[in-house]
């Protein structure tokens, strides 16, 4: 049988909450080291920023003869939705198909029937 069990509440999602929780100067520092733990942080900040260009040119570099994933978003969608004007143009197309299909056919049979005819009233 399924005993209750306690469930801790979730931190809170404030934006307040969310800014206190990254990396922030302890609260024991005085006003001084506290601007120097900003300062650093910041120098910290602009270095990485500096330094993406130079992190993706070796990643494209590293990562050259790799080439990505498929993309297979693609054929799991299947077709768009036709247009009313394009289901009837591959409508007339396919039509249009079958109709020189059935007379090659018939020209084909009416060869064939003369080439018989032909050929029986040479013996």
């Amino acid at each position: 049988m399924a005993d209750n069990k306690r469930i801790r509440r979730s931190p809170s999602r404030t934006a307040k909450d969310l800014a206190n929780t990254g990396k922030v100067a302890p609260a024991h520092l005085t006003a001084k080291a506290r601007a120097r733990h900003l300062a650093d942080e910041v120098r910290r900040l602009e270095v990485a920023i500096v330094a993406t260009n130079r992190l993706a040119r070796e990643h494209r570099k590293r990562n050259a003869n790799i080439l990505p994933a498929l993309d297979r978003t693609e054929s799991k969608r299947g077709f768009a939705a036709l247009t009313h004007a394009q289901k009837r143009s591959r409508r007339h197309r396919f039509y249009l198909q079958v109709a020189q299909f059935a007379v090659s056919s018939c020209l084909v049979a009416g060869a064939g029937a003369w080439l018989y005819k032909l050929w029986q009233s040479l013996q």
